[in-house]
């Protein structure tokens, strides 16, 4: 049986199941996840914002177009993740799964460019 399927005998020998659904919230989410997304964006910031920086300080050549590209990606990936835990912070999960719906299909579409590439 499943992780969240919970199974009993009873008196006469029937089998009843019964399902335990997984708790939608939880205490430590209010901390988890807000804190996950700041470890993330320090973290890519900590990392670029001074190799860029160094960049332009020595005047270096610009970087390829498809440097550009994966940067404007990645980072409009961090806002959606923003967006995305800011909106079930606000309970709206109409917005939040409309969204998602949104960004798996750009994700698959990246997948395809990136693997369509020789």
């Amino acid at each position: 049986m499943g992780a969240n399927v919970e199974s009993t005998l009873h008196e006469d020998g029937a089998r009843k199941t019964t399902s335990r659904r997984f708790a939608p919230w939880h205490a430590a989410d209010a901390i988890f996840f807000p804190a996950l997304l700041a470890f993330l964006w320090l973290g890519i910031l900590a990392g670029f914002v001074p190799e860029i920086v160094d960049h332009i300080v020595k005047r270096k050549p610009p970087y390829l177009w498809i440097v550009h590209v994966h940067a404007v990606f990645f980072v409009g990936w961090l806002v959606l993740l923003t967006m995305q835990m800011s909106l079930v912070r606000a309970r709206n999960l109409g917005l939040h799964r409309h969204l998602g719906r949104m960004a798996s299909t750009c994700c698959r579409l990246c997948w395809y460019w990136a693997l369509s590439r020789p």
